[in-house]
């Protein structure tokens, strides 16, 4: 769990460090910073719209590049509000009660939002430098296995929810901890036969009639024949 959980911290750090290159690329040094001064975008003008859904675009790109797993990007023009839902294959509510009962974990959990709320202050400064300083960027991180089941948000103005923080000591997050208990251990394609986390990107690319969702454990399906997906690692 230690390896997944750093594994975890050092795509994320890679997050932020993209979102630092979109905000100095090529495109941002083609012209001297006093004339992008003397021209901003106003919030409500044709050009603030194109550079905000630029953004939005290159915030989806960095995610799905850096951050390969099961996420969705949106941005409301109305609303000023670009939203960023994860539901990561590496860790979850199992790593969550982990943080709970060790403190090293749990500083590594902190970390992990940490450099999340890092990301948020990354896009909230492109959205000021394009004279949109009214966007605001949110970051909402769900459990793999329940997929409604939200760990933490954080925003441009810090950790806005933590669940390992928000949960009474003694208790644990979600039903038991254990994925079976969730009632879907994992998904098989019958026709590859790789085994695969509920919320590996790949599950989406599977075949209804190939797909099955089982309760199986990972001992149980290798001994069926099956492998585990090499993208999500079961």
């Amino acid at each position: 769990m230690k390896n997944k959980i750093l594994l975890a911290l050092g795509v994320l750090l890679a997050v932020v460090f993209v979102s630092n290159q979109l905000a100095s690329g090529p495109a941002a040094r083609r012209q001297p910073a006093a004339a992008a001064q003397s021209t901003p975008a106003t919030s409500e003008g044709k050009d603030a719209r194109q550079a905000a859904q630029e953004i939005a675009s290159q915030v989806r790109t960095a995610f799905d590049d850096n951050f390969p797993h099961q996420n969705e990007v949106s941005w409301d023009w109305e609303t000023r509000a670009l939203t960023v839902d994860l539901w990561p294959s590496f860790f979850g509510a199992r790593e969550a009660n982990a943080a709970l009962q060790n403190i090293k974990y749990l500083n590594q959990w902190t970390q992990l939002l940490e450099s999340l709320q890092e990301t948020a202050v990354q896009i909230d400064q492109q959205f000021e430098a394009k004279g949109i300083p009214e966007a605001t960027v949110q970051i909402d991180l769900y459990d793999n296995i329940d997929f409604s089941l939200l760990l933490a948000s954080v925003s441009a103005d810090g950790i806005e929810y933590d669940i390992v923080d928000s949960t009474p000591a003694g208790q644990q997050i979600g039903q038991s901890g254990d994925v079976r208990s969730l009632g879907v251990s994992y998904v098989v394609n019958t026709s590859s036969k790789v085994f695969h986390l509920p919320g590996c990107g790949a599950v989406s690319q599977i075949d209804q009639d190939n797909r099955r969702d089982v309760t199986s454990s990972r001992e149980e399906l290798i001994a069926q024949g099956y492998d585990p997906c090499g993208r999500c690692t079961p």
